[in-house]
């Protein structure tokens, strides 16, 4: 059983400041449900090296919006396999529909091998060909309204995998690329399919950890590669953390951990945070958040069970211009600082 939903109450709204009005010139009431309800049944196979578990599966959908009831059942396979060899480890999700969303499908696969010691290579290969969710194909809500004449599937195909040596200190290196192709995305308040036909964008990563005697050192960076009608992420991003831990006094029981944060962001395109729906939707604007810097700070104290720590969490908001955005709406996050205990209790 599956439910999720959403209300958005905007009692006192100004009208000069929204462009459509459907249901109420005086105040907002947005509200949308969705429940479901699936049963299956099939085989089960599980072995030291080998487990499959295939069904043949029913759902019950329903969408409830403001005073609009819509329902749908559908019949779906599906499969999850697990093998394992000789440090070799695959795993595989299959899904597809028979009725009620014909033609949506899915295979989700993950390999993962220990080659040597130390030594870890990973990966994952997904395709999905996913039909709109119920909500996306129809709404009412007192400033936005659409239903989709005609469902379409879009396909999403995710490539991602790495390479890891080390334990304790490590050094990782990953990729991570995602095409879509007749994409659903929320543009001029509605769903649309026909403005980004294909897109593909993608990661190059690096992280490691070193531990010196008392000193910890942390490093990430990431690389984006965008195209150019979908340039809404970093070009590059970096975060390094450098601590150190100690036991002070003779008793050598009081822990103290004390370390920073130092991080670097280019200059990106963003989306806007639509606040009506709880969705971000692509724009096209010559704003854009610039290039930032990152700093925190943190400190901790432990003794036994009992832990103490503050964190002042973005010192870069006195270095960085205080007027940038990360949304046409949201401002940078300013200066704040954590605090927080914790007490383990143990019989």
């Amino acid at each position: 059983f599956d439910l999720n939903g959403r209300v958005f109450n905007d009692p006192n709204f100004s009208d000069t400041l929204i462009e459509n009005i459907y249901i109420d010139s005086v105040s907002t009431r947005d509200q949308y449900q969705t429940s479901s309800i699936s049963n299956g049944g099939g085989i089960y196979f599980s072995s030291k090296v080998f487990q499959i578990d295939a069904t043949i599966n029913h759902r019950y959908w329903k969408n409830q919006n403001l005073a609009k009831y819509r329902d749908t059942n559908e019949v779906y396979l599906q499969s999850l396999l697990w093998t394992k060899w000789k440090g070799i480890t695959i795993e595989n999700d299959f899904y597809f529909n028979l009725l009620g969303a014909l033609g949506e499908f899915y295979n989700h696969a993950k390999l993962t091998l220990t080659p040597f010691r130390k030594t870890e290579v990973f990966g994952r290969l997904n395709f999905d060909n996913r039909l709109p969710m119920p909500y996306q194909r129809f709404h009412n809500a007192n400033h936005v309204q659409w239903e989709l004449n005609e469902l379409q599937t879009q396909q999403i195909l995710n490539i991602s995998g790495g390479i890891r040596y080390g334990d304790t200190n490590f050094v990782e290196a990953t990729v991570n690329w995602t095409n879509i192709n007749n994409g659903l995305y929320f543009i001029q308040n509605d769903w649309r399919q026909d403005t980004l036909d294909f897109v593909s964008v993608g990661t190059i990563g690096l992280k490691g950890a070193l531990h010196l005697g008392k000193f910890g050192f942390y490093q990430s960076v990431q690389l984006g590669v965008n195209m150019d009608n979908f340039n809404y992420q970093p070009k590059f991003s970096t975060m390094n953390r450098i601590s150190f831990q100690s036991k002070l006094f003779k008793a050598q029981r009081l822990g103290v951990a004390i370390g920073v944060d130092v991080g670097y962001v280019t200059g990106y395109q963003y989306m806007q945070y639509n606040t009506l729906l709880s969705v971000v939707q692509p724009i096209q604007t010559n704003e854009k958040t610039p290039s930032l810097m990152r700093l925190n700070a943190f400190m901790a104290l432990s003794i036994d069970e009992f832990r103490f720590f503050v964190r002042a969490e973005h010192l870069d908001y006195f270095i960085n211009d205080q007027t940038a955005r990360i949304d046409t709406n949201y401002p940078i996050m300013p200066f704040i600082i954590r605090i927080g205990v914790t007490w383990d209790f143990f019989n």
